[in-house]
């Protein structure tokens, strides 16, 4: 948890990989759910899959642009 803790705090991206089902995704959103401010920070969650492509998450984060959420 303190290497999450200082890439947050210093604002830097972070990147986890690994093997599925190793708990990448679950770690991270009880992270952004019960540890931080959610008045500092609003929570939004893209999952990338095998049949995800870049213009579909170009096109979402776009759209979220447009309506207010990012």
């Amino acid at each position: 948890m303190h290497l999450v803790d200082m890439f947050i705090s210093h604002r830097k991206p972070l990147l986890l990989f690994g093997p599925s089902g190793t708990g990448k995704s679950f770690y991270i959103k009880n992270y952004m759910m019960n540890k931080l401010s959610l008045d500092t920070y609003v929570p939004s969650f893209v999952t990338f899959t095998t049949q995800t492509s870049a213009n579909f998450t170009h096109k979402t984060k776009h759209t979220q642009h447009k309506i207010g959420r990012a």
